[in-house]
């Protein structure tokens, strides 16, 4: 199945130029360009002028990271009700110390999500 999408700001990685139209087939990008094709296309989508980027993912990196994140550390700091919890040193020396009673034996633990501005001693 072949479809167009109209009414686009289409924006490659290939320049600085943009296009209006963009065919799909199979998945894979099959026309760009700002004069409507020749060829026929199946289904005619209008975005109305939004913009359409290409998905970029470096997943070998980022998965990574996400691995080592989720297997050591977790998020010291959360916004609850308009407020940052927990907001003193305190607090945070608390969620630390929890955190490692539960998690015993790990060698390394990395605090996610620390929010200076939200601690009220007004420390960095």
């Amino acid at each position: 199945m072949k479809t167009l999408y109209r009414d686009a700001v289409v924006v490659p990685m290939t320049g600085e130029e943009s296009f209006s139209y963009l065919g799909v087939e199979g998945g894979k990008v099959c026309f760009l360009g700002n004069e409507v094709p020749a060829e026929r296309y199946d289904k005619v989508i209008s975005l109305s002028g939004r913009y359409v980027y290409p998905g970029l993912t470096d997943s070998h990196l980022h998965l990574l990271y996400s691995i080592v994140l989720s297997a050591c550390s977790f998020n010291i700091c959360s916004v609850q009700n308009d407020r940052v919890v927990p907001d003193s040193l305190t607090g945070i020396g608390k969620a630390v110390r929890d955190y490692s009673l539960k998690n015993p034996g790990s060698g390394l633990i990395m605090i996610n999500q620390y929010i200076p501005t939200g601690i009220r001693e007004g420390r960095l």
